[in-house]
């Protein structure tokens, strides 16, 4: 029954990508293919000039490209079905993997088409497949796809930072992912990337401040005027104001990421149940990462997925629920909404609003969990 329910979730959201049903699947129609066809042509994005992804976002691309750019959105699918697939096997072959199985197929419903429209949607079954391997204790697994993730999307390494803090084994964790760091760079620098393999590092430094991100909701409400940005493919707040707090943002979001991280240390030093401040410190390490981010892309709410089913682990509903509203009012801003939101329309306004607020709530509670570590709850995987 749950291959069953695998296949329709991944037919539903395959469905809802036709381009006369969404938009969604725009960078894998439009974007993806036309960073194929450069590199085709000598310029390769990452190796030649700088890029907004770390340089094992190419694997992807490239393996989706193998019948030809034209043919890449439908080999995209496949690429993310069976990448989805392995994980999905991995997660069932777990004792206790049921109910997440079922938490990860319903968020990805209740996300729809965005799920598997982006390089977010390669790094999400990369995660859960460290989130198994650290259910089994697998700590060397677990660092290992948590470094390849970071690699291919950033996010994945506040998951990896969170194995650090919590798990035993710091020394091999720092040595794999300082192995992957090491191959993947060396790599990259072989094929003449030069500086442009960090570029990834410094590109968000010099975007605006997104619509859709959690800083941007009180411009909205102010009447901000926005625009498109056609380097950035995004529409963006447009004032001093927004700018300044562009600027500030990736500087804020570093130091709130540590300080998340120093919660986590505290709890484990207080005797907390590693299983628990795990969950919940990865919880608050994602949840981090976006609220602090100017840029609020609808993909992001990906990222909260293998959070998810580490608190399915321990039996955090509460966490749980919250993800699911998020992946919920998340869809409705993008695709369905998005119209709404780019005209700043009051029921568009209003679910951003209320979904980005949600993120607050979510980070806020996972910190609150860690503070008052450590209570004595089951753990069930």
């Amino acid at each position: 029954m749950l291959w069953a329910a695998f296949m329709a979730v991944h037919g539903l959201v395959a469905a809802l990508n036709h381009p006369e049903v969404s938009t969604a699947f725009g960078d894998v129609r439009g974007v993806y293919p036309w960073w194929v066809w450069r590199a085709e042509q000598g310029d390769v994005v990452g190796i030649d000039e700088p890029w907004v992804y770390p340089i094992l976002a190419w694997l992807p691309i490239a393996a989706s490209a193998i019948a030809g750019a034209a043919a890449l959105p439908g080999t995209w699918l496949v690429v993310v079905t069976v990448l989805d697939g392995l994980a999905f096997w991995l997660l069932l072959r777990h004792p206790r993997g049921v109910a997440p199985a079922w938490t990860w197929l319903a968020l990805m419903a209740l996300l729809g088409p965005i799920v598997v429209g982006r390089i977010d949607s390669i790094t999400m079954p990369i995660a859960i497949a460290g989130v198994v391997a650290t259910w089994s204790g697998r700590h060397a697994l677990a660092a290992l796809a948590f470094t390849v993730g970071a690699w291919t999307k950033i996010w994945p390494g506040v998951l990896w930072i969170a194995q650090l803090v919590v798990r035993p084994g710091r020394l091999v964790t720092l040595a794999v992912g300082a192995a992957v760091t090491a191959v993947v760079m060396l790599t990259a620098l072989a094929l003449g990337s030069g500086g442009n393999v960090l570029s990834f590092l410094t590109w968000q430094g010099e975007r605006g401040l997104q619509i859709e991100a959690v800083l941007a909701t009180p411009f909205h409400w102010a009447g901000a005027p926005l625009g498109y940005d056609d380097v950035q493919l995004t529409y963006e707040l447009q004032t001093e104001a927004a700018d300044a707090v562009a600027a500030v943002a990736t500087p804020v979001l570093v130091v709130v990421t540590l300080l998340v991280a120093a919660l986590g240390v505290l709890a484990v030093r207080r005797g907390a149940d590693r299983d628990v401040a795990g969950a919940w410190l990865a919880t608050a390490m994602v949840a981090a990462l976006i609220v602090t981010n100017p840029v609020g892309s609808p993909q992001f709410a990906i990222w909260l997925i293998a959070p998810a089913l580490l608190l399915v682990g321990i039996r955090a509903w509460e966490g749980v629920a919250v993800i699911v509203v998020l992946c919920g009012l998340t869809q409705l801003c993008y695709p369905w909404l998005y119209g709404e939101v780019v005209g700043q329309e009051p029921i568009g306004l209003l679910v951003l609003t209320l979904r980005n607020a949600g993120y607050v709530v979510l980070l806020g509670l996972a910190a609150w969990r860690l503070v008052r570590l450590p209570d004595r709850v089951a753990v069930a995987v």
